[in-house]
């Protein structure tokens, strides 16, 4: 079963998310476009609620949050129902822990999907993503590492993100007025 999210990511600076945004849209398949919100209920980000222009969304993942690969889960639900959704996790005693907005491409390259996020307050991210099966993770990790370095991108350290994204938790209120 492919249910593996195996991801690489880099934090990326104006000048390199308008250069890999020109590079894909020459070399890959432009998938979409879109703005989305997403609530995080745990601060492993394993609990999610994501809103989009055309859908919304339960997202689960096993692992803690910038892991290199976590089973992951979709079930998309009504969007009148997105305030229901909100409800019924604060009932479980799951109340938002993070919010995050930004603006998201897609395109599909080289068997992988590339993200570039613009998130207001965290800043501009480029990410390399593929849905796998637990025996393919490890080749799609070292294939996504291999695509970075064509691209003359270096992956962020897991130290780094996560310290990044700890100053976000403490501060995310503010950064997205």
């Amino acid at each position: 079963m492919n249910n593996i999210e195996v991801e690489v990511r880099a934090l990326i600076s104006k000048i390199e998310f308008n250069r890999l945004k020109k590079f894909f849209y020459e070399n890959g398949k432009f998938l979409n476009h879109h703005k989305d919100a997403t609530l995080y209920f745990d601060k492993d980000g394993r609990i999610r609620l994501r809103k989009e222009k055309d859908r919304t969304y339960f997202v689960c993942k096993s692992g803690k949050i910038h892991d290199k690969h976590r089973e992951e889960m979709e079930i998309e639900i009504k969007k009148s129902d997105y305030l229901s959704a909100q409800k019924l996790l604060k009932m479980l005693d799951k109340p938002v822990e993070v919010k995050w907005q930004r603006e998201r491409f897609v395109w599909l390259f080289q068997g992988v999907k590339a993200y570039l996020d613009n998130t207001k307050g965290y800043g501009m991210i480029f990410e390399l993503e593929a849905i796998t099966s637990p025996k393919n993770q490890d080749d799609a990790y070292q294939k996504m590492l291999k695509v970075f370095h064509e691209l003359d991108i270096k992956p962020t350290p897991k130290e780094k993100i996560q310290k990044h994204y700890q100053q976000y938790l403490k501060n995310w209120k503010k950064l997205i007025k």
